[in-house]
């Protein structure tokens, strides 16, 4: 079983999240009967201004206008373009250098794969805050989501060059570049999720725009990976321009989100709750 050392680390480290999560974080829902019993009391004790009480939720169909589809819109495409890259980048690892990838063995992959983990890990740390801090968190996302066009555009190159020259020091400084193009890419989810927090009517409002959110990526997340290998697949069998189309096609998304990002309000990060 080769790779149950890999999954069992993982499945304990979400099981340690789980149990942190369960045990340390305080539910910022009250109770019902808790929130009953000081809203009577305060009912008995003071005459409170009607601008004082808390809004209340809205509507789901309230949630169906463009300043929350428009984050929406931005969630759902940057959860396409996510995916496909993570769904893209093994089999473009593994795929031999005749057929249009680069021919890594499972030790090499795993090697350029883990590499990202810990760097995004050490670098989203040091640079998300200062860099959402000083140009806020639309110009963040946009950066974020315009890594993706040289990111879909290096495999093509690099295979380019592994079918001339052999796996040399270009392709090396080709997945390196993409590797830190991939660690900046990553901060575009948080940027993201600010947005969607920001564009809830009301505070009470959070949870129904963060699950209508939640559920389009998750739609998009169920589909994307057999749409995006099946189109990976089907342009090498094909030779559909030279066995690139995929990328191609996904270029353009990137190019398209880009555009669609500038819909973006502007301060987002004003209206956090």
């Amino acid at each position: 079983f080769p790779y149950f050392l890999p999954s069992a680390v993982v499945a304990a480290f979400t099981m340690i999240c789980f149990l942190a999560i369960l045990l340390f974080l305080n539910e910022t829902l009250p109770r019902k009967r808790t929130q009953e019993k000081s809203t009577a009391l305060a009912d008995e004790t003071l005459d409170v201004p009607e601008n004082a009480v808390e809004d209340a939720p809205v509507p789901m169909r309230s949630l169906f206008v463009p300043s929350v589809l428009i984050p929406v819109a931005n969630f759902a495409c940057l959860a396409t373009l996510d995916i496909a890259m993570w769904a893209l980048q093994p089999l473009f690892y593994s795929t031999p250098i005749e057929l249009g990838g680069l021919g890594f063995d499972p030790v090499t992959i795993g090697f350029w794969m883990g590499s990202f983990g810990i760097v995004n890990g050490v670098l989203q740390v040091i640079i998300f805050a200062p860099l959402v801090h000083k140009f806020g968190p639309k110009v963040a996302f946009q950066c974020s989501i315009a890594c993706f066009i040289p990111i879909f555009s290096l495999p093509p190159i690099t295979n380019i060059i592994a079918r001339q020259h052999g796996i040399n020091w270009l392709v090396y400084w080709s997945l390196t570049f993409s590797l830190i193009l991939t660690v900046l890419m990553d901060m575009a989810n948080t940027c993201m999720l600010i947005h969607i927090t920001a564009a809830a009517p009301n505070k009470r409002s959070l949870g129904a725009t963060n699950g209508l959110a939640q559920t389009t990526v998750s739609i998009v997340r169920a589909f994307g990976p057999a749409a995006f290998t099946s189109m990976f697949a089907y342009s090498l069998q094909h030779k559909l321009l030279g066995g690139y189309a995929v990328y191609v096609v996904l270029v353009t998304m990137s190019v398209f989100s880009l555009m669609l990002s500038f819909k973006l309000p502007e301060s987002a990060e004003k209206r956090v709750y």
